[in-house]
């Protein structure tokens, strides 16, 4: 099913206008508003809110298909009969179900494409965009490989990015869990002691046995509003102008718009380099490449970077008008740009790039790690001088007795 498009455009009597339209791509409305004379200014995809448990397939399972079936294409095997195989093999009751419904599309004439485009809300647009491709210039066996180690590449990718945020996140919630308890259980048996020994409280043990009286009588009347706050916050980031906001918002964050770049740097230069082999058009993969970069903020950058190459402006000045891509990218497409070895250009940026997003992050993360440890210092250290101090306030009245 062709998606839905709002679009904005100026007609021949400059007067502004805007609607939906059905297209199959973005490329595709715009070739045909432009033929009939409409200067168009803006055109964004009108997607259904997705649920917000969203069945997914990983890019583990991803690349797996991909080899799979690029495996049993190279021997020979027929593509209906590679489906069901790989179908009774599937643990992913998803997968293994759509699998069944391409299978059956296959059996009645429609195109393998056309088959998984029905699906294509649970796959990632460059597996359709370039199946489509292959299915043209007869190289399914080849892009088939080239997705799955792409697919591969990026589930490593994502694999070590969590993995070097998982120690702080785990020292975090420890350090949480660990002032809660302190404040909760050892801090009142200390104070009742105190007060036993009709010692005076200084100002910053109550302070801290307020709050923890506070949070103790109405903590379950703010989670309540922050669960309904943070399931808001949630659905609202769905939508394309909560993406605006928060991706926008990332951008101008020094250290975050550093990996953001790298990130977007690695995911350009790789996907289009697999478009590009397989043969799809400079600005149909733009879209695509638009579609998966994941920010939205250099996503609308990509889409003013189409507009300009439709209007004749080459790819290497209108990437560098938008002033978010690293200058290393910007270099490397020119150069390929110029001697007419795109592929290989691009390939080497997106080695680079993965390589400086994973030293990004490490640096990211030794960045935050002393800031933690100042934040647990401090808590941690407020609650043992709450303690001492009564402590000793206490041992000198016993002295004066």
């Amino acid at each position: 099913m062709a998606p839905m498009y709002d679009f904005t455009a100026i007609n021949k009597n400059n007067s502004r206008i805007s609607g939906i339209l059905k297209a199959n791509t973005e490329l595709d409305l715009l070739t045909e508003l432009q033929g009939n004379g409409y200067t168009v200014t803006k055109i964004r995809e009108k997607r259904e809110e997705k649920p917000f448990f969203q069945k997914k397939i990983s890019l583990r399972e991803m690349s797996l298909l991909c080899r799979q079936l690029g495996t049993m294409v190279r021997v020979g095997v027929p593509i209906l009969q590679s489906l069901n195989t790989i179908e009774r093999q599937m643990d992913n009751k998803l997968l293994k179900s759509i699998l069944n419904k391409v299978a059956g599309d296959l059996s009645v004439g429609t195109t393998l494409s056309q088959a998984f485009e029905k699906h294509d809300q649970y796959f990632p647009p460059l597996f359709t965009k370039m199946l489509r491709a292959a299915e043209k210039g007869g190289n399914l066996e080849s892009s088939l490989a080239l997705l799955a180690d792409t697919f591969n590449k990026d589930y490593l990718v994502n694999k070590r990015v969590k993995s070097a945020l998982t120690y702080p996140v785990v020292v975090l919630v420890v350090a949480i869990v660990l002032v809660i308890f302190l404040m909760v259980f050892i801090l009142p048996i200390f104070v009742d002691m105190f007060k036993g020994m009709n010692v005076p409280l200084p100002l910053l043990t109550r302070i801290l046995l307020g709050t923890k009286d506070f949070f103790v009588s109405f903590g379950l009347y703010l989670l309540i509003p922050i669960a309904f706050g943070g399931y808001w916050f949630s659905r609202w980031m769905k939508t394309d102008k909560g993406k605006e906001k928060v991706d926008g918002f990332l951008f101008k964050i020094p250290v975050v718009k550093g990996i953001i770049q790298k990130m977007a740097a690695y995911r350009f230069s790789q996907t289009l380099r697999d478009l590009y082999a397989s043969g799809v058009p400079i600005e149909s993969s733009l879209h695509t490449v638009a579609q998966v970069i994941g920010n939205k903020h250099v996503s609308n950058a990509l889409r003013e970077v189409i507009a300009d190459i439709s209007r004749g402006t080459g790819i290497t000045d209108a990437l560098e008008k938008t002033h978010v891509f690293p200058d290393l990218l910007i270099s490397m497409v020119r150069i390929g740009e110029e001697t007419g070895d795109m592929e290989t250009m691009l390939g080497e940026v997106s080695s680079y790039s993965q390589y400086e997003l994973e030293q990004g992050i490490s640096q990211f993360v030794s960045l935050i790690e002393p800031l933690m440890i100042v934040f647990i210092g401090v808590f941690v250290g407020a609650i043992v001088i709450s303690v001492i101090l009564p402590m000793y306030e206490g041992m000198s009245q016993i002295g004066k007795q």
